[in-house]
């Protein structure tokens, strides 16, 4: 069932449970285009949690309206409402140019989605699209032509994850009429990389801001290991490493099984400092993406963002989003 909910008119970020008037699914935003907010509440109980999933989308009445609507949808992953309060200026830009935007969280609190494995969110990812894609709001100003799919960090690990290791994605909800693509941002898709990254750090100090090595490794353990440490069993190079880092590393996965059809994976920060600027490893983002490229029917396209802190990623990682996302619909042949 989806709840739709008014916004907060003093708030800063767009709010959800705090809310408790019904209104229009409709509402003006100041400033931008017209914001639709929704909370996914067939998310709760999944994963023996209480918290839905929730949807934010924006849309130009100029580009996208009930009586033409537009052909692209670009849905933004996240873990948290939180994270999705700070998505508003890039849901402006991508509206902007003619798309419904959304993104999507997988819970309403900031910490329940760092406590478990990223495979099992794969029931999260799959009802929040649903859900977005299934609304009227979203529905009917949307062709249903071109799907795009963006995230970072765990935004961008999460979907894949679905995507590689379940087959949420053989559903109808997660294509478009004439083509799927991904623009996804600093993906976490080798761990045992990531722990040597995150574990050592610079000058062999473990990582503690953004992302720590306990941040890293806490959702598949009860208690996180503090540094890397191959010999405590709490890591990957560990012989008695939790199974469920293997099934998240996707890597070495079959890409082919994925619906999606066309990829640019951009890394963020190799050339600032590890721990602080630079969290995920760009070798495996970039080997990843060759994998997928060498699969027959599927496209990868590598991007880099060097001088971008993996903070920064998604804001800044709008304009080669778009640009790729305009190649893909040219080669579809979009109105």
């Amino acid at each position: 069932m989806l709840m739709l909910l008014p916004a907060c008119a003093a708030a800063m970020r767009p709010c959800f449970s705090s809310c408790s008037e019904r209104s229009a699914p409709v509402l003006p935003a100041t400033p931008g285009p017209p914001t639709v907010r929704a909370v996914v509440e067939r998310c709760r109980g999944l994963n023996g949690d209480d918290d839905a999933c929730e949807f934010v989308a924006r849309f130009g009445p100029e580009h996208c309206s009930q009586a033409v609507p537009c052909d692209r949808l670009v849905v933004l992953f996240a873990l948290s409402a939180e994270e999705c309060g700070g998505y508003g200026r890039v849901l402006r830009d991508y509206a902007a140019e003619g798309y419904v935007a959304a993104c999507v969280s997988l819970f309403e609190s900031s910490d329940a989605g760092t406590l478990l494995p990223y495979v099992e969110l794969a029931d999260r990812v799959d009802r929040a699209l649903l859900a977005l894609t299934a609304s009227d709001a979203v529905r009917g100003r949307w062709t249903g032509r071109f799907l795009f799919l963006s995230g970072a960090g765990p935004g961008a690990t999460a979907p894949m994850v679905a995507m590689m290791r379940t087959d949420v994605d053989d559903a109808a909800h997660w294509r478009g009429a004439e083509a799927t693509a991904a623009c996804f941002l600093d993906g976490f898709y080798d761990l045992a990389a990531a722990d040597v990254a995150l574990g050592e750090g610079s000058r062999g100090i473990p990582c503690t801001f953004p992302l720590s090595h306990g941040d890293l490794l806490g959702r598949y353990y009860e208690r996180a290991p503090g540094a890397h440490d191959c010999e405590g069993g709490r890591c990957p190079c560990g012989e008695e490493h939790a199974a469920s880092i293997d099934v998240d590393s996707i890597v070495g996965g079959d890409a082919s099984a994925m619906t999606v059809t066309d990829f640019k994976l951009i890394e963020c920060g190799s050339e600032l400092d590890r721990c602080t600027g630079d969290v995920a490893p760009a070798a495996p983002i970039h080997a990843f993406c060759e994998a997928i490229d060498a699969v027959p029917g599927r496209r990868c396209v590598s991007g880099a963002l060097p001088r971008v802190e993996h903070a920064s990623c998604m804001s800044r990682a709008v304009e080669p989003c778009l640009a790729y996302f305009a190649e893909v619909t040219r080669r579809g042949g979009a109105r």
